[in-house]
């Protein structure tokens, strides 16, 4: 879920500890030893991510520790399983989820300077080339409404 609502890429996630979640920025913070570029960065945490973390409850259980216990490996392979079971054998792309927030991220805010800083980018040109115009306004905005079903 982080990885569809941050852009964060599977190893990053796999390295994230409670004090990397801003809940009142609503930031998370990816740390240069965990981030790919060494460099700090600030992804938004945007309000549904927030939800299916509340849901989740997760955060709360494990303080001062790694809040995913899977390794890179296992959740990409997790996400290949569930990638597959929707789209059948059309092959895999490892950072579909990182490419699906950045896409409904960019059409929604128009932003490409804080997007590329968000997601670790050299260059504006980077996102520019993959993120520009892929999904209408009104699918960015239904996107980020996804939220946790309450019972």
């Amino acid at each position: 879920m982080l990885g569809l609502y941050t852009g964060a890429r599977p190893n990053e996630l796999t390295l994230l500890e409670n004090k990397d979640f801003l809940f009142d920025e609503k930031l998370l913070v990816i740390r240069p030893e965990v981030s790919k570029t060494r460099k700090k960065r600030f992804p938004e945490l945007p309000d549904n991510a927030i939800a299916w973390l509340q849901m989740t409850k997760f955060f709360a259980k494990l303080p001062n520790r790694k809040l995913v216990q899977l390794t890179e490996s296992q959740i990409i392979y997790a996400r290949k399983q569930c990638y597959h079971a929707v789209v059948g054998d059309q092959p895999y792309v490892k950072t579909v989820m990182r490419h699906t927030f950045a896409c409904h991220w960019l059409c929604l805010h128009n932003n490409l300077d804080k997007l590329s800083l968000m997601l670790g980018h050299t260059s504006t040109e980077i996102s520019l080339k993959h993120y520009y115009a892929a999904v209408s306004k009104d699918d960015a905005a239904k996107y980020f409404e996804i939220v946790p079903r309450t019972s």
